[in-house]
């Protein structure tokens, strides 16, 4: 309760300060998505992450629903519903961890049921990105924050994935994910750069991003930016460089998961 108390302070203050932002966010809602069950491609970590991550936003206060190894039917479902009933969220929050591939700019997430051979059957089968965003966006007032630790270092966001373990190359599917245009009110944060690929970790363990975002998000006072840029520093440094986190944002008031 004290936690939470630091919170609603926190963010009081914020709507004291700011225009459009008129009360303290008192409910907070989370999706929380962790696909690595591809076959032939898999993905140790998604699973992991996505517990993980779920775990940290409940102790926050978040009210999070945790989704697995989401086929293309699930994932859509899942998505829309958690758009449809955090209309009256201060605070709305989606994680995805898997594989995702850019096309023509778009981004795309993956479900573990993908079969296709080429970009015109990977955006018909997978989820926009930016479309996500956009659709949120159409709520009025709040936050809204989306988190992609995608394209891990595996080929399937360039490549078929098919039920009996073959791939084939994904004709038009470019490295890594692309830059996005966020609405007002919005960020997005990557795992790593535009074009890039992200570590998907070792063993049992968490991905390089999602390990030390899981270790920053509940750090008091620490504002959302602030913690952001600790995660990337930190990720910067294990991966020798190799892998450099980014966001991209459009919000106009403090916000601190534990308290600004």
């Amino acid at each position: 309760m004290k936690r939470r108390g630091m919170l609603l302070a926190g963010l009081a203050a914020a709507a004291a300060a700011a225009p459009g932002w008129s009360v303290a966010a008192e409910r907070r809602e989370a999706l929380v998505i962790g696909n690595g069950a591809y076959p032939g491609v898999p993905l140790r970590n998604p699973g992991n992450d996505a517990r993980a991550l779920a775990q940290a936003l409940r102790g926050l206060g978040f009210e999070t629903r945790l989704l697995l190894d989401t086929g293309w039917r699930q994932l859509i479902e899942g998505v829309q519903a958690f758009i449809a009933q955090s209309e009256r969220a201060d605070v709305r929050l989606i994680f995805y961890a898997g594989h995702g591939a850019q096309v023509r700019g778009r981004n795309y997430l993956i479900p573990v049921d993908a079969s296709m051979a080429s970009a015109d059957e990977l955006t018909s089968r997978s989820l926009d990105a930016g479309e996500i965003l956009e659709r949120l966006s159409r709520h009025r007032g709040g936050l809204n924050l989306l988190i992609l630790d995608a394209c891990r270092d595996n080929p399937a966001n360039q490549y078929q994935l098919l039920p009996d373990g073959r791939r084939i190359k994904v004709r038009g599917a470019a490295r890594g994910l692309a830059a996005m245009r966020v609405p007002q009110g919005a960020m997005v944060a990557f795992s790593t750069s535009p074009g890039s690929v992200a570590d998907d970790g070792i063993g049992r363990d968490n991905s390089l991003y999602t390990r030390h975002l899981v270790k920053h998000i509940g750090t008091p006072g620490l504002a959302l930016e602030q913690m952001f840029k600790r995660v990337r520093v930190a990720v910067m440094q294990e991966s020798a460089h190799r892998q450099k986190p980014w966001e991209e944002s459009s919000l106009t008031v403090d916000y601190c998961f534990a308290g600004c």
